[in-house]
């Protein structure tokens, strides 16, 4: 707002000083030069904002994390990949309402989107949902087979759950991630 104002004065006086044919020409080609400078000032100051959350995500510092992100996203509504962002830092900072509604949002953008999917799936397995989180890492699966960390959650899903019929279907995907990432040890997920 402040450097809006700044720009209106300044112009407001080279217009009183200059009114000559050659200083008006000098004045258009000098309004356009400030107002490049200040949407370059802008612009930076936004990267700057998204360089600041990811600072603070690498320092576990979510909650300014997430109040950074928020600030670029008004400015950015259209950022996915800030939104993105957005959601798996409200799941870090175990704020899983908050993640899933982002996630929602994202997927209402991009239905089949894995790591939309996977981060959900993962926020409602913080919560305890397995039974919510199971549809999910299984379209994972679908969309991207070569996620590996989808098999391992979803084999832990159906292991934790009081259904004899999804404690056999962990054993016959543990079979089957086996056989697709042999050099992955699944040793610990066979008990």
């Amino acid at each position: 707002m402040y450097s809006i104002r700044l720009e209106r004065r300044v112009f407001q006086r080279m217009e009183v000083a200059y009114t000559s044919p050659t200083s008006v020409w000098r004045i258009s080609i000098l309004r356009t030069l400030v107002s490049v400078l200040l949407l370059l000032t802008s612009l930076h100051s936004h990267a700057a904002q998204l360089e600041q959350a990811r600072e603070y995500i690498n320092a576990m510092e979510y909650t300014q994390a997430i109040q950074s992100l928020q600030t670029y996203l008004l400015a950015h509504p259209d950022d996915v990949e800030a939104r993105y962002l957005l959601a798996r830092t409200y799941a870090w900072d175990n704020q899983y309402a908050q993640a899933q509604q982002v996630y929602d949002q994202l997927l209402q953008l991009q239905s089949d989107n894995s790591e939309y999917l996977f981060g959900k799936a993962q926020a409602l397995l913080w919560q305890n949902q397995q039974q919510a989180a199971i549809p999910l890492l299984e379209t994972v699966i679908k969309l991207s087979p070569e996620q590996n960390d989808a098999w391992r959650l979803l084999i832990l899903s159906l292991q934790q759950s009081q259904n004899t019929a999804d404690q056999q279907r962990a054993l016959e995907i543990l079979t089957q991630a086996r056989t697709r990432f042999p050099k992955i040890n699944w040793d610990a997920l066979a008990n």
